[in-house]
C-alpha cells in the first residue's frame, strides 16, 4: 500500500498517509545503549507533532526557518518533518562546518531556531552566540553542561511544551506543492555555502519514480549515515521513504556504518564516490571476517 502522490501530493501529506495507515508498522531503527531499538510509524509521527507543535508554542509562523546542527540520527528525520509538518523550513548545516560557517547559514537563512546534536555542536555556537540574535532558542539532542544555559533546552523536555490543538494536522491537510519546505547549503569547502530552494513539488516528483529506476519493494531496507544535510541522503534515507513506507536504520556513525549493515543488512544504501575506497575496504574487512564467502555486495545494493 502506498499514497497516491497526486493526492498525497506534498511530504507532510506523504508522510502523514502511512502515519495513519499503517500506524504499528516499523518505519526506523537506531541504537540506544547498542541495542537496536525500532521505532513504528505512529511513534515516528507523534515525535514530530510534539515537535511541530513545541515549536508552535515557542513562537514559531509558517515560513519560519529552522536549522538542524546534527549528524545523521533518527531525532534529524524526526525534527525535519515536525518542522515541514507545521509550516516551517528546514536549513540544515554540516555537521562538520565552522563556528563561522554555521553563523554565515543561521544569518543567512534568518533561522528562528536551531537543533543541535550534542556539547561539540553546542560549543561551536556558543563561540558565536551573540552574533546570531535572530536565533531564539537551542534545542539540544544529548545532555549538554551548563545547564543554565539561557535560551538553550534539552531536545527530551522541549518535545513537551507544546499544546495539541490539532493545528499540526491542520497544517499538513493545508500544505501546498508549491511550499517551500527547505533551503540546501553546500559545504562551503569553498567560500561561504550556496543555498538552494526545496520545494514539496521537487521532492514528491524525486522520489516518485526513483523506487522503479533503482528496484526497491516495499520490504527493502536502508541504512541511512551520511549527512542529512546533503539532498542526496536526505532523497535516499529520508525522504524516499514516503513512497512505500520502507524501514530505515541509523547507522551509530560513518565509521561504524561497514558493521551496522552486516546486522541489519540493508537492500540499498548510498555511497560517496569520494569515499569509495576507503568505505569499500571496511566493508570487505568486517564481510570477510563475519560471513566469509556466503554473501556478494556491490556498489549500493547487496544480493
Amino acid at each position: 500500500m502506498k499514497p497516491d502522490l497526486n493526492i498525497q501530493n506534498t511530504v507532510p501529506k506523504a508522510f502523514w498517509y502511512h502515519v495513519n495507515q499503517k500506524p504499528k508498522s516499523v518505519a526506523n531503527w537506531h541504537k540506544i545503549d547498542g541495542i537496536w531499538q525500532l521505532q513504528t510509524w505512529e511513534q515516528y509521527g507523534q515525535l514530530a507533532k510534539k515537535i511541530g507543535l513545541a515549536l508552535k508554542s515557542s513562537g514559531m509562523k509558517k515560513g519560519d526557518k529552522i536549522s538542524i546542527l546534527s549528524q545523521c540520527r533518527m531525532e534529524w528525520v524526526a525534527c525535519d518533518m515536525g518542522i515541514i509538518g507545521i509550516g516551517g523550513i528546514t536549513a540544515p548545516i554540516y555537521h562538520s562546518n565552522t563556528s563561522e560557517q554555521i553563523r554565515y547559514i543561521a544569518e543567512h537563512s534568518e533561522a528562528k531556531f536551531m537543533f543541535i546534536e550534542d556539547q561539540e555542536q553546542l560549543d561551536k555556537i556558543l563561540k558565536i552566540w551573540d552574533q546570531v540574535s535572530n536565533i531564539k532558542k537551542l534545542i539540544v539532542f544529548d545532555s549538554y553542561v551548563p545547564k543554565d544555559i539561557p535560551n538553550v533546552m534539552l531536545f527530551s523536555e522541549f518535545i513537551h511544551t507544546g499544546l495539541d490543538d490539532h493545528s499540526f494536522e491542520q497544517h499538513i491537510d493545508k500544505s501546498d506543492p508549491n511550499d517551500v519546505i527547505s533551503f540546501i547549503y553546500t559545504s562551503g569547502t569553498t567560500g561561504n555555502p550556496k543555498a538552494g530552494v526545496i520545494t514539496n513539488s521537487n521532492v514528491i516528483s524525486s522520489i516518485e519514480h526513483l523506487p522503479k529506476m533503482l528496484d526497491i519493494s516495499q520490504k527493502d531496507l536502508t541504512v541511512a549515515y551520511l549527512p542529512l544535510a546533503h539532498i542526496a541522503e536526505r532523497l535516499l534515507g529520508h525522504f524516499l521513504k514516503l513512497v512505500y513506507g520502507n524501514q530505515t536504520a541509523f547507522a551509530e556513525s560513518i565509521e561504524d556504518m561497514p558493521n551496522n549493515i552486516r546486522q541489519v543488512g540493508p537492500q540499498y544504501y548510498l555511497v560517496r564516490q569520494e569515499s569509495l575506497k576507503s568505505f569499500m575496504q571496511k566493508l570487505l574487512q568486517v564481510l570477510v571476517m563475519q560471513l566469509g564467502s556466503k554473501k556478494k555486495y556491490i556498489i549500493g545494493r547487496s544480493v
